[in-house]
């Protein structure tokens, strides 16, 4: 772990690297001033470009007063480098009042510890920091194997906290809603889904048992309803829905949910095909790929004399006297 120390007192410099030397933090790099931490890290300040850095560093500890750019100045800067955005940072200040703390923490350090430094506070705060970067860095690699794990589902894949807002969205969900993941994170799951209107009373029920499970009202839910889509009509979903709890406290809900307009079109079309053969004036029989009859039309029975129960599970074959009819396979 490399720790890189900015403070334009020698004296203080010193002081660090030997209380963290001996601590068995090794890999320290110093600076002496604001601008020569922003070189060696390859932050573009005041008109000089960004570049790459000097040093890949993991802690940055950095005093609040120093002349020319002082700590918070050098800070501001640093965050805005998106390398930098999550990068620990100490402050070390003379001052613990409240109003210069708050200044601090606005500019975006993580933690500070105050002078006279002393040893106790300054180890005791770099292993909370140490610690905290270890839990975020085991939390980012969860999030990325989840990511790409969800990344190849055909289902898009939505995940709420306890107030109903989401919190993770795969790519399928965002190409399914029709927006981005950014516009999808944050926003209330019941209002990105449910359509303004159009919804049958089968869809509406379906929808409000997906939104009890969100709320933590019930368990599990699945069905079929209309879900919204930006600038799109809206499109029919299969969804199932799951609560979340840790132990009895709900924290949450997962939803899955595809798009099943090809197969409510192949269901229409079968519906149509069926009335058609139910009220056409022609004997039909309907085989399996084995050639049984596994159905027949009232045509059939009217012209051929057989019932429907004589002839299911039959073959064709029976109809010796070569009845009027056509066959469908």
């Amino acid at each position: 772990m490399k720790i890189l120390l900015v403070d334009d007192s020698p004296d203080d410099r010193l002081l660090l690297q030997t209380i963290l030397k001996r601590a068995g933090y090794r890999d320290l790099v110093t600076g002496d001033s604001g601008q020569a931490a922003l070189n060696a890290l390859g932050v573009s300040w005041e008109g000089n470009e960004a570049r790459a850095p000097l040093w890949s560093v993991d802690i940055l500890l950095m005093d609040v007063m120093m002349p020319g750019m002082d700590g918070l100045e050098t800070l501001r800067h640093l965050r805005a480098d998106p390398r930098y955005a999550l990068l620990p940072v100490i402050m070390v200040t003379g001052n613990s009042a409240a109003s210069d703390l708050a200044e601090a923490f606005s500019a975006g350090a993580t933690d500070y510890v105050t002078k006279p430094i002393q040893r106790v506070e300054l180890l005791a705060r770099l292993k909370a920091l140490i610690d905290l970067e270890e839990a975020n860095r085991q939390m980012r690699q969860s999030e990325k194997r989840l990511r790409d794990l969800t990344a190849s589902m055909a289902e898009g894949l939505l995940s709420v906290n306890d107030q109903m807002t989401v919190v993770f969205v795969n790519p399928q969900a965002s190409s399914l809603l029709n927006l981005s993941e950014d516009q999808i994170i944050g926003y209330p799951i019941e209002r990105l889904l449910r359509p303004e209107s159009g919804l049958e009373k089968e869809e509406a029920n379906a929808m409000q048992s997906m939104v009890e499970v969100c709320q933590g009202k019930s368990r599990k839910t699945r069905g079929e309803s209309q879900f919204n889509r930006y600038q799109s009509a809206p499109f029919p979903a299969s969804f199932s829905a799951a609560a979340i709890y840790e132990g009895e406290q709900f924290t949450g809900a997962v939803l899955s949910f595809r798009d099943i307009t090809v197969q409510r079109h192949r269901e229409e079309r079968l519906r149509l095909a069926a009335n058609i053969i139910e009220n056409s004036q022609e004997g039909v029989i309907v085989v399996d790929p084995q050639l049984r009859i596994i159905d027949v039309n009232p045509a059939f029975n009217y012209i051929t004399g057989y019932s429907r129960a004589e002839v299911i599970g039959k073959s064709p074959q029976i109809l010796s006297s070569g009845c009027a009819g056509s066959a469908e396979t």
